[in-house]
């Protein structure tokens, strides 16, 4: 089963094969006014988070979200454009950021209560001086504005990280 979370919206969709979507409207209080959803399964729960410009966020859980309501976890500190990512050894790391002015943040969470582990980490700043992907303009070419870094998003192949991001034409 497929699920899909969009920004802005009452509920979720389900699929089987990602053609036919069927809405499962919230039965609870989510943010439905949160932009940039992430989604991931740890320990067989589905678990949600969206964010919102200076607030803190939350998290949500539940093993069977067509049939049983989230479960909220409040979060302790503000994020934007959120990514869980669940590591093959059970870690939890979070990561966050869609800014011209800070970095991609990134920090290990504690499984259960969604709290910071340690202090988050700048990870990825923009830099178009040297990312040609990263400039404004046609052609790319225009280096006077800074370019949004947002959308941070982990996989794990081979062994290898790769934290993968968004930059201009995406904001």
């Amino acid at each position: 089963r497929y699920y899909l979370f969009s920004s802005m919206t009452d509920g979720f969709f389900t699929g089987s094969d990602l053609c036919n979507w069927d809405f499962h409207p919230f039965t609870e209080e989510i943010p439905i006014h949160d932009y940039a959803p992430d989604a991931c399964v740890i320990d067989g729960e589905l678990w949600f988070c969206a964010s919102r410009g200076g607030m803190n966020g939350a998290f949500y859980h539940s093993p069977d979200p067509v049939n049983i309501p989230f479960r909220m976890i409040p979060a302790s500190f503000g994020f934007w454009d959120p990514h869980l990512f669940c590591d093959d050894d059970g870690r939890l790391y979070f990561f966050w950021g869609c800014s011209n002015k800070k970095p991609l943040w990134g920090v290990e969470l504690e499984r259960g209560t969604m709290r910071p582990l340690c202090d988050p980490v700048g990870l990825i700043w923009g830099h178009p001086e040297r990312h040609g992907f990263e400039r404004f303009g046609e052609n790319n070419r225009d280096c006077g504005k800074m370019p949004y870094i947002e959308g941070p998003w982990m996989t794990k192949h081979n062994g290898k990280y790769f934290l993968q991001y968004a930059a201009p034409a995406t904001e």
